[in-house]
């Protein structure tokens, strides 16, 4: 079969899935990305058979025809259904009569206004309800928001939201042991909380040091690796509120980010927004317990609450400051065995599979 897979930029997940995935099938492929590297690393290298799209949004829709056109497609993946460039691959399916698969990681989220939740029911079910689409949901949260949006439920399929479990344990298996590594960065017999991401306003980085600040124990760290347009505010806070143990790492990019997973004793994610959250999986298949807000899109599957770590509702401190306290009485190593167990239903062989069983009965109608 051939299969067109359009991505919105160069990113190491997708490249993930293309040497893990789609180069393990026997299906011939094309790959289009909407943009060049936009915020992913710059050093990633896009597969030879692959176009990236350039000029105003009218130019690459015209181009993303073209490319079609000249592929001729009998299936598409398509990430993502808001943009102007999906919006024209879903339309040249339709009008082509090849399915097409729209892949998402976005949780189902209704909107509260009841105007805003109907509109944007209407123009969704518009867009998604037809016997050509089909829906790759990231989890099963990302399943929900599918079928309330018009795909039928036997035209879903779950293509489990994954990293590379071997990229990781190779870089794991180069480090020195935890405590070593602690030693080396003056954190020994302290319990080592961990947060990687942007420093943004939804990722609530805020609420996780206001927290930490609220259990006071000295015998606990916080590393916190990213950076972002509220990075100097959090400084100056952890700053004014005199907080020890406190560590700023900035942007720290894989392979070395692993050693911070490794020195780590648990994982916290406090985002008021996030569609999955793929560090949690890399946390996780270091063997790492978690703690996540209820608005992290893969806590549903892959957070078991006191098994591998522990839930706080969004935005609420006081849940996370439980969470925390928790923790530090927790036996965080028999959590982080969990995490492994887990995590294991979630790499690339398990996407392979559902992934062939996805085409296979897609194939077949």
């Amino acid at each position: 079969m051939k299969i067109c897979v359009l991505f919105v930029e160069p990113m190491r997940y997708g490249l993930e899935l293309i040497e893990d995935v789609y180069k393990k099938t026997e299906h011939e492929f094309k790959y289009i990305y909407i943009q060049d590297h936009e915020v992913s690393d710059k050093e990633l290298k896009v597969p030879e058979n692959s176009i990236i799209l350039n000029g105003n949004s009218i130019e690459k829709c015209n181009r993303l025809v073209n490319e079609l056109i000249s592929f001729n497609p009998e299936f598409m993946i398509i990430n993502g259904y808001v943009g102007r460039e999906q919006e024209s691959a879903i339309r040249y399916c339709k009008k082509n009569r090849i399915p097409y698969a729209i892949e998402s990681d976005t949780p189902l989220r209704i909107p509260s206004n009841p105007l805003k939740a109907a509109i944007k029911k209407i123009l969704l079910n518009k867009r998604l309800n037809n016997k050509l689409c089909y829906g790759f949901a990231g989890g099963t949260p990302q399943k929900e928001n599918f079928i309330y949006y018009g795909i039928s439920e036997d035209r879903c399929f779950i293509m489990p939201m994954s990293v590379s479990k071997k990229r990781f344990e190779e870089e794991v298996n180069k480090l020195p042991a935890k405590e070593e590594l602690k030693k080396d960065n003056n954190l020994t017999d302290k319990k080592v909380f961990l947060y990687a991401g942007r420093l943004a306003e939804e990722k609530n980085v805020e609420l996780l040091l206001k927290a930490f600040k609220k259990i006071e124990a000295k015998d606990a760290a916080l590393l916190i690796l990213g950076a972002g347009a509220e990075n100097a505010d959090l400084i100056a806070y952890v700053s004014k509120n005199q907080m020890q143990n406190v560590y700023f790492k900035g942007h720290v990019f894989f392979p070395e980010i692993v050693k911070y997973y490794k020195m780590a004793d648990c994982f916290v994610l406090p985002s008021k927004a996030e569609p999955w959250g793929l560090v949690v999986n890399e946390a996780m298949s270091v063997g790492l317990p978690v703690i996540l807000s209820s608005a992290v899109g893969c806590a549903k599957d892959l957070l078991k609450d006191n098994k591998n770590g522990f839930f706080f509702e969004s935005e609420n401190e006081e849940d996370l400051v439980k969470c925390f306290k928790s923790a530090m009485a927790a036996d965080l190593h028999q959590m982080g065995e969990e995490s492994k167990r887990i995590i294991e239903g979630w790499g690339m062989d398990n996407y392979l599979k559902a992934f062939n069983e996805a085409i296979e009965v897609i194939s077949r109608r």
